[in-house]
């Protein structure tokens, strides 16, 4: 079931929301609304929750990062969504990069994330055709860039 007020068209904005949640909003009434329960762990405890094409983590009862997948249709500046290229992220966004811990990111445009399908071989630069499968959302001065 897809939580009330998650709206899988929503823009995705780095830094701040994707689905129609926003960073750092109560985790608890939307996790519920899914129909899933809800479980309050201790503050440093980082909790992920799948509700369908969104993805929420949680910590001290806060949403932490966002993340989308397969079946949301948001954009990131109307221009780059699931099933884009690193090719297409780069002409539109600015350089990616795979940060000290393998995230793709594109440093000048901070607070967002994401994932590609398979690679063939490890090297960014002979991957830019690799099509975008998950996006994160994630403050950018929070301690880690995801979870």
């Amino acid at each position: 079931m897809l939580p009330a007020g998650i709206n899988l068209d929503a823009p995705i904005v780095p830094n701040h929301s994707a689905g129609g949640i926003r960073l750092n909003d109560e985790a608890c009434s939307i996790v519920r609304s899914a129909g899933l329960a809800y479980v309050e762990d201790p503050p440093h405890r980082i909790r992920k929750y799948p509700l369908g094409s969104v993805i929420l983590w949680a910590k001290a009862g806060l949403v932490k990062q966002i993340g989308v997948v397969q079946g949301y249709r948001g954009m990131i500046n109307g221009r780059i969504a699931l099933g884009a290229t690193i090719a297409d992220v780069e002409r539109e966004l600015g350089t990616v990069i795979e940060d000290d811990e393998d995230n793709l990111v594109v440093p000048s445009f901070p607070g967002w994330g994401f994932e590609t399908e398979e690679w063939s071989g490890h090297e960014l630069q002979a991957n830019k055709h690799a099509r975008i499968v998950a996006i994160f959302v994630f403050r950018e001065d929070d301690s880690q860039s995801s979870v």
